[in-house]
């Protein structure tokens, strides 16, 4: 059995339609994948073992030119390379015209969204074979992952009612030691507190402070970047600081190693949390109301701190450094994902509880711990009996 998978959105978009690569590799066993992705993360299916190729195209051009994507060279050449088999089912996650008529012209079924995303073509949804009526309300991985059991007709318990991050089906998580020897046991924290939104970037004072309060309870700390806008950021918080280590330009898998192997991770709502949740992690985000919870990292190890109608900066080092503490304290040091059989393995065991899924951490105006508070001392890892 062979399925087409069209997604051309962002790095939280295609590692969000993971879980649901595992769900249907389990019901439908063998079960061989191809996925039309946006180039710049055409690295990010390819570490799901159900997947078989990878077809990278320019969201670009799909989503501001789609006449001329149409006709132009590039897309002749996809549309040869997916002629080469049968599918058995096309999955749009896209919503671009491009790629619903890309659906239609394989001459199978085509299922989409009955809801276009904002974003998205609202007649576009017209031409599917089939349409799904998804639950605006839930988390936009939950939504991919009801899409597939619907158009592949097979059953997968009812994880999530809400706009929760949560993964409590821990083995739909990345497994670390895809990407590293050692996950969870060094004693790096990363940091990625900016974004290309400027509402969601942590103020580079507070991150200092908060930077040097880590230090002090003697972790190493690790600034991993996407553009330039991240780097200069990183490079201006770590200056003079030789604890810091600003990383260079590193591959997505590269990142992802980064944020297996470390303690923990402290993240704004940007590309590159989706990532450390995907591995499992244990995670702190900083979210204000510019952050949608519909599409915020989709993971287990993970403590949310809300700002609510108020900027990031009302978040004080010293509540973020208390969410960490308790996060660490709670997981251990493994960020591993050894609850669950991850990606490469199928599992018979039922979808697990709610209980490894985010803490809601309401943030306080005025705390009484002060922004240098320590954290307990680092602790090794304890191997799993």
């Amino acid at each position: 059995m062979r399925i087409l998978v069209v997604n051309t959105g962002s790095i939280g978009d295609v590692v969000q339609m993971l879980p649901a690569f595992t769900d249907a590799q389990r019901a439908m066993a063998p079960l061989k994948i191809d996925c039309v992705v946006e180039e710049r993360f055409q690295e990010i299916p390819a570490w799901h073992s159900a997947v078989d190729r990878v077809l990278p195209v320019s969201r670009e051009a799909w989503h501001r030119h789609p006449l001329r994507a149409l006709t132009s060279r590039p897309w002749q050449q996809l549309r040869l390379q997916l002629k080469k088999h049968h599918y058995d089912w096309v999955l749009d996650l896209d919503g671009s015209l491009a790629s619903v008529w890309l659906s239609r012209c394989l001459n199978t079924a085509s299922v989409g969204f009955e809801q276009q995303r904002e974003d998205g073509p609202k007649l576009s949804r017209l031409l599917y074979r089939s349409r799904f009526a998804g639950d605006e309300n839930r988390h936009w991985a939950e939504q991919v992952r009801d899409l597939f059991a619907y158009a592949m007709k097979y059953t997968r318990p009812v994880l999530a009612t809400s706009k929760s991050p949560a993964c409590p089906d821990s083995s739909c998580i990345l497994q670390a030691h895809q990407f590293c020897h050692q996950p969870g046991q060094s004693n790096d924290i990363v940091l990625l507190c900016c974004s290309r939104y400027a509402g969601r970037v942590y103020p580079a004072e507070q991150a200092r402070a908060l930077i040097e309060s880590l230090i002090e309870s003697g972790f190493r700390i690790r600034m991993a970047w996407r553009d330039v806008k991240s780097r200069e950021y990183a490079r201006a918080v770590a200056k003079g600081l030789e604890q810091v280590d600003v990383l260079p330009k590193l591959k997505l898998s590269g990142i992802t190693a980064v944020l297996a192997e470390a303690r923990g991770v402290i993240t704004v709502d940007n590309g590159l949390s989706h990532l450390g949740a995907a591995v499992n992690v244990p995670m702190v985000t900083l979210l204000n109301q510019d952050s949608d919870l519909r599409y915020v990292a989709y993971g287990g190890k993970q403590a949310v701190l809300n700002s609510g109608d108020e900027p990031l900066s009302s978040l004080l080092p010293s509540q973020v450094i208390q969410a960490l503490n308790t996060l660490l304290s709670a997981h251990g040091s493994q960020g591993d994902g050894s609850q669950g059989d991850g990606f490469q393995e199928h599992v018979s065991k039922e979808y697990g509880s709610q209980e490894h899924g985010p803490q809601e951490v309401k943030p306080i105006k005025k705390p009484a711990l002060s922004p240098r508070v320590q954290l307990s001392p680092p602790v090794l890892a304890v191997e799993d009996a």
